[in-house]
């Protein structure tokens, strides 16, 4: 769920029609957009931030006790975790003064979360600026992060993957994540909004 989606019939036809038709998804609650599925190897968790886990795209405590709860219960079978959200816990570009900076205590302590499972957890999936990004943080509160010209890539950090827009921006964007075994690697992908051009990778590394 994102800002787009906040017309009645939108959240309905999301956490009603769409989520009910997936067997396999565990939610939060039955009514929820907060949910995880497992596939192979992979867990991924989508939470939203736009009801009871989260206000206008912050998260609070009990979003962040849910995300605790689903990553403690991992099974030792899943080797990469992933999670997605609309609004980026680190904005770049656009919405520097919402997002989760709406809440830097929430955002730093869901944060300090992700590292502590950082043996798993490779990333998380954002949205909202309708601009492509990627970073690495390990720490919320260091002076790259909190330096929002920068895109920090520290080790032992967490990636946030800005994946874009489309049809809302020059470009349109799409990553791809392929995994082998324990191996998963990534590439982003690009093309001139309006054109007949192919796509084409313009960013590629591995978690």
């Amino acid at each position: 769920i994102g800002n787009h989606d906040l017309k009645p019939d939108n959240m309905a036809f999301i956490r009603g029609e769409m989520l009910s038709r997936l067997p396999d998804v565990v939610r939060r609650q039955p009514d929820a957009c907060d949910y995880y599925y497992d596939f192979r190897n992979v867990r991924l968790i989508a939470l939203d931030l736009y009801g009871a886990c989260g206000q206008n795209g912050t998260i609070n405590k009990e979003g962040r006790h849910w995300v605790e709860t689903v990553l403690d219960s991992t099974p030792p079978t899943i080797d990469h975790i992933f999670l997605s959200f609309h609004d980026p816990a680190f904005p770049r570009g656009k919405h520097l003064k919402d997002s989760m900076n709406r809440d830097l205590r929430q955002r730093d302590a869901f944060w300090q979360l992700l590292v502590a499972h950082n043996d798993r957890v490779r990333a998380v999936f954002v949205g909202h600026t309708h601009c492509y990004s990627r970073m690495r943080v390990r720490g919320p509160e260091d002076a790259l992060v909190k330096d929002v010209s920068a895109f920090p890539d520290e080790l032992g950090g967490i990636y946030q993957i800005d994946a874009g827009a489309t049809g809302h921006a020059a470009s349109n964007t799409f990553v791809r994540v392929q995994i082998d075994g324990k191996l998963a690697t990534a590439r982003a992908y690009a093309a001139p909004n309006g054109s007949n051009q192919a796509f084409a990778v313009i960013d590629r590394w591995q978690f």
